[in-house]
């Protein structure tokens, strides 16, 4: 039964405390909202101040815009020099298969002929071995 009241007690203490916190936190709501009500009605100097800002503002993105198509103008020229070096990277690299090509073929003419000359010296020898 003690324990029961002293429970009790804790309890009243603690929802006491947090009556008399959630009143502070109200009253400070309430001042807050008062000064946003005041704050709706802005003075025309005030208006007017806004109004130079924004329209600072919207000069401001114009200039970044401008910018911006410039920067986007330098990197579509870029990747158009990207794409020709890629085009020229691949044409040269036609040329060189060609010549590879042309190179192989080459060594396979030399080596006939040289198989030829060798089969031409062995039936010279063996004519004048037999002769």
């Amino acid at each position: 039964q003690q324990k029961k009241k002293m429970t009790q007690h804790k309890d009243a203490d603690y929802y006491s405390k947090r009556i008399s916190t959630l009143k502070t936190v109200h009253q400070s709501e309430s001042e807050r909202c008062k000064n946003l009500q005041k704050a709706v009605f802005l003075s025309k100097e005030e208006v007017e101040e806004f109004l130079l800002k924004h329209a600072e503002n919207e000069r401001e993105r114009e200039r970044q815009n401008e910018y911006v198509c410039k920067l986007e103008e330098g990197v579509q020229e870029r990747e158009e020099h990207v794409s020709d070096l890629k085009r020229r990277i691949n044409q040269v690299r036609r040329e060189l298969q060609e010549r590879d090509v042309n190179t192989q073929t080459i060594r396979q003419q030399v080596k006939r002929v040289q198989m030829r000359a060798r089969n031409a010296e062995e039936m010279q020898k063996a004519r004048g071995e037999v002769g």
